[in-house]
């Protein structure tokens, strides 16, 4: 039943349905299986076919990580560091974390490297922040890939180096990370680990466009007077020509806003 509300969430084989894919789910989880539980757990989280409910996620994923679902524990720990349907605790979120990456679960992984970086319930250190983030991205996480960058962009546990920041960039962005998107949109802009190139800017971000679903209309204003690109081709084919403090300053006021809440977080420094 589990593996047929897989199929009818993601519209696999069958029309997409998630109301067969709850019926599913919700089916399964009776029977105490525990990725049922999970999945159901997680369309509470994000309210994807249901109304969210941050209380019911919990407790699905409390139930899925007490059978050592290692899915269930990263998401279980997520509501505890944010205080999602939980009463918010660090300390539990680590040890959720750590317990999912010590089963090989590369997103557990990930985020008790953020916790090490931000020094949220454990003690700050960028060196072992660094070795998981690694040890994540040797699995092909792209978030990894995404947080490694910015180790190596701000010489957070290793010595500063804009190339490497832009090798993880690029393959996070390959991955579909949309914050690495921006950063490797950025990277060619202002020469940052790389040679500086306008129009291969521009494509990442277009696509980080796509990605939140921004319809273009674009206005540039290019001496004085106004600009129209309604076709996505034509305005990454013309970027160049505008300009750098033109092209700069379009894609600060444009973009920047989109940029996922890690790149918050992975700043977020001190907060506890």
């Amino acid at each position: 039943q589990c593996d047929l509300g897989i199929f009818y969430e993601n519209g696999m084989e069958v029309e997409k349905s998630m109301e067969k894919a709850i019926e599913c789910y919700t089916q399964a989880a009776e029977q105490g299986y525990a990725m049922a539980k999970c999945n159901l757990g997680a369309l509470y989280y994000f309210g994807a076919g249901v109304a969210q409910d941050y209380d019911v996620a919990a407790r699905y994923f409390t139930e899925a990580a007490e059978a050592r679902l290692a899915r269930a524990q990263h998401l279980l720990g997520v509501c505890y560091e944010f205080g999602q349907g939980v009463e918010q605790d660090n300390k539990k979120a680590v040890l959720l974390y750590e317990e999912a990456g010590r089963q090989g679960y590369p997103e557990g992984m990930c985020s008790l490297g953020v916790m090490y970086h931000l020094g949220k319930g454990v003690e700050e250190d960028d060196a072992k922040a660094v070795e998981l983030f690694r040890r994540a991205a040797a699995l092909d996480l792209p978030r990894a890939h995404y947080f490694l960058g910015k180790c190596y962009d701000g010489g957070y546990g290793v010595t500063a180096n804009p190339e490497k920041a832009f090798a993880c960039y690029r393959t996070a962005a390959n991955g579909g990370s949309a914050p690495a998107l921006y950063q490797l949109g950025m990277c060619y802009t202002y020469a940052h680990g790389v040679a500086e190139d306008f129009q291969k800017a521009f494509c990442p971000l277009l696509q980080l466009v796509q990605f939140f679903q921004i319809w273009l209309n674009n206005v540039l204003r290019v001496h004085g007077s106004l600009v129209f690109f309604t076709d996505e081709r034509s305005l990454c084919v013309n970027a160049p020509y505008f300009g750098s403090t033109v092209f700069r300053f379009y894609l600060n006021r444009r973009f920047h806003r989109y940029i996922h809440l890690s790149e918050q977080i992975f700043e977020g420094r001190g907060r506890r």
